[in-house]
């Protein structure tokens, strides 16, 4: 009797053989388990990362699911980044072209950039938005709060983007927060979060809230586009499930309403970001949601001794608002944890330099053999005096990114108002920090945004039109302005009009080389002592 091999079986059973090798049956399960709603509660160091990206790997080498079926979310780019890269390491060949895998933040600007017909039309938002950092929002919320006859310096700009981004993480718009208003206070916020979103719009620009936002606001409108997303993922996972907030929680939701394949990793005891709207209940509350979720407990931890697992899963048995599993690892014991109280702020730097030096004097460690972590940046300080006063070198860790460096950002702003012409964030820091802008002050800014307003353009056209020849071909159809503003506007013009006539034909790099020569920046860097 002949006997049938059918090879792409015995493929695909050595993939998952591969794939399954060395997971613990916790592990092994949640890989396996790939239809229907799943819930891993995943402890510290329990192999959480390894979990995802063999899921993954499993489901395109051994279910043979197109990778452009597959949508994973994750809480950073990083986290991203390295997802991704141990997935083309692990499937097949590293086939993995089309996989969608980033931030939620990520994830809603490929919706908005994707649709750019029905953004502008049902959004009112041109395929050019931008998107504002943090920076970029304390300016537009310090000309709000100005626009309501506020002060900034008494009406704190952080704490109305507070507010302003917690109504957005809600999905409640102005019309719905004036429905809520029960204070003063909730009154001026209204007023500000109306003049910080007619501010965005304006310059046909977005925040991060709006990212996330904007899509679900879009879905409701356009229904069939909906659809086709959903008809489109076939599988969705998302990483640190317990520290989404509500529109992530409805955004996904929404995409995986369909097949309902949703995959959710977290921790309730890890749950941290409460102040940024992360709301536990959409973890805690799971199996609510999804009556027939598969809930998997990994509970073994690779990465700790064994004294500092048992110390933690002892107090985090105090917390009412967990899933009950205990956390175990096969490691040594290890050295006792050890908790010290100090009398104040001084004191505890004191005791922790002493105690670094008195266990690098007993030999077998060094000075980069240690981290000190603080809750806040402002608890640096004692801490940095301490070590200068001390002979332990030290670094901190953090400090200022690349991008948000002044120079870079006063560059990045020439190049945003290239491509937004009505981005007035970027304009006013031109005009703040770049030398060729000296002269032409606020005045005559309000000048050029007023014209620019009655003649349905953009500010920077304003300012285009003092570019020779254009403001003498106009016949004097220009701003008005008088003093050193004109001649500073004619250099502005002079300037921006010339980048434009480069912009179909030059390089990036191009580009940036004639910023940093034609405004002045130059002089700046030829001066400056630092890399």
């Amino acid at each position: 009797m002949d006997t049938t091999f059918d090879p792409t079986a015995s493929t695909m059973a050595q993939h998952a053989e591969r794939l399954l090798a060395g997971l613990n049956p916790g592990q092994r399960e949640a890989v396996m388990t790939t239809d229907g709603p799943v819930l891993v509660v995943a402890g510290p160091g329990s192999g959480k990362t390894r979990v995802l990206t063999n899921r993954v790997a499993y489901l395109i080498d051994v279910l043979l699911v197109s990778p452009d079926r597959i949508m994973a979310v994750t809480f950073t780019n990083k986290a991203a980044r390295e997802m991704r890269d141990r997935i083309e390491r692990i499937v097949s060949g590293g086939a993995v072209s089309g996989l969608v895998m980033g931030t939620f933040h990520s994830l809603g600007v490929r919706l908005l950039r994707q649709n750019p017909g029905l953004v502008a039309d049902r959004l009112g938002v041109l395929p050019n938005f931008l998107i504002y950092d943090d920076s970029d929002q304390q300016s537009v919320v310090k000309r709000a709060i100005q626009a309501i006859g506020h002060d900034p310096k008494v009406l704190a700009p952080r704490r109305m983007l507070s507010r302003i981004s917690a109504a957005k993480s809600m999905l409640i718009s102005p019309a719905e927060f004036a429905g809520l208003i029960e204070t003063h206070d909730d009154e001026i916020v209204l007023r500000v979060y109306r003049a910080y979103e007619e501010a965005l719009r304006s310059a046909n620009a977005v925040d991060f809230d709006d990212l996330l936002a904007l899509p679900i606001r879009l879905f409701d409108a356009v229904p069939g586009l909906l659809e086709r997303y959903q008809e489109r993922f076939h599988y969705i996972l998302v990483d640190e499930y317990q520290d989404t907030n509500r529109v992530q929680y409805v955004l996904v939701s929404a995409l995986a309403a369909k097949r309902r394949n949703l995959f959710v990793v977290g921790d309730p005891d890890q749950s941290i970001y409460t102040w940024r709207q992360a709301d536990i209940r959409n973890i805690l509350d799971f199996a609510k949601d999804y009556p027939d979720a598969k809930q998997i407990l990994l509970e073994i931890n690779y990465r700790s001794t064994r004294r500092i697992v048992e110390t933690a899963d002892r107090v985090i048995r105090e917390n009412t608002q967990r899933i009950d599993r205990r956390l175990r690892t096969d490691n040594d014991d290890g050295a006792l944890v050890v908790v010290r109280e100090l009398s104040d702020q001084g004191h505890e730097a004191n005791f922790v330099v002493g105690e670094i030096r008195r266990l690098i004097a007993a030999g077998n460690v060094t000075a980069n053999s240690f981290a000190v972590m603080y809750r806040t940046t402002a608890q640096s300080r004692v801490l940095e005096e301490a070590f200068r006063t001390s002979e332990i070198p030290y670094r901190i860790i953090g400090g200022v990114r690349f991008y948000e460096r002044k120079e870079v950002k006063d560059i990045l702003a020439v190049l945003r108002l290239l491509y937004n012409p009505a981005d007035i964030v970027s304009l006013e820091r031109v005009l703040d920090n770049l030398a060729i802008s000296r002269g032409f002050g606020p005045k005559a800014l309000d000048t050029v945004r007023d014209w620019s307003k009655n003649h349905a353009l953009p500010v920077l056209d304003g300012l285009v039109r003092f570019a020779p020849p254009t403001g003498d071909a106009r016949d004097g159809d220009e701003p008005l302005l008088s003093g050193a503003a004109k001649p500073a506007a004619q250099r502005l013009g002079s300037f921006f009009s010339y980048l434009r006539g480069m912009t179909d034909q030059a390089s990036l790099t191009e580009l940036f080389d004639a910023i940093v020569e034609r405004s002045g920046y130059q002089h700046s860097f030829d001066h400056d002592s630092e890399e």
